[in-house]
């Protein structure tokens, strides 16, 4: 669905049907930013639910309509990165446990997944970072498309239509 000036005019006149038309066409890529900075199914949402509800109230101020989904994207980035700011990380330390006689118990968590025993996460944590750093090089819509396709695992036609472009078009910024 291509997201039109005529549409995003509409939603700034209060018509729902558009601004559910707005939801479809930016969620799927506004959930892949969240996903990848948050890293947290719920978290994600319930930014992704406060970008929708700052977007929609100030959508008046968008200057260049046919640029809702970079200005949407924005909007999600900056709510993640606030998240992650106000975020505080919960330590191990922080939450000792005690036996009767007052001594701090030691305690062992087993992980069997493999990609976090410590030779398999350093070597992903490689990849991902270099994969992030050569991706956020890239002008904006040929990361947007970069991330889609390799992340969110979305397939060319997918892409095309959430972006609404042609499939060639993808497949260029893409290479």
């Amino acid at each position: 669905m291509e997201i039109t000036a005529e549409l995003v005019e509409k939603a700034k006149n209060g018509d729902s049907g558009a601004w559910g038309e707005l939801y479809s066409a930016t969620f799927p890529i506004a959930y892949g930013v969240a996903m990848q900075l948050v890293k947290n199914k719920d978290t994600a949402e319930d930014i992704i639910q406060d970008s929708y509800i700052t977007a929609f109230t100030k959508l008046d101020t968008l200057q260049e309509q046919d640029k809702f989904q970079h200005w949407f994207n924005r909007i999600v980035a900056n709510n993640c990165k606030n998240y992650l700011v106000k975020k505080k990380p919960d330590l191990f330390s922080q939450h000792a446990t005690y036996n009767e006689d007052g001594e701090e118990m030691e305690f062992d968590v087993v992980d069997d997944r493999t990609e976090y025993q410590p030779d398999n996460a350093v070597v992903t944590s490689e990849i991902k970072d270099l994969f992030y750093e050569m991706v956020a090089k890239l002008p904006e819509e040929q990361r947007t498309c970069a991330l889609m396709f390799w992340v969110q695992e979305l397939s060319i036609p997918e892409i095309a239509e959430i972006l609404g472009v042609s499939q060639n078009t993808v497949k260029s910024r893409i290479h």
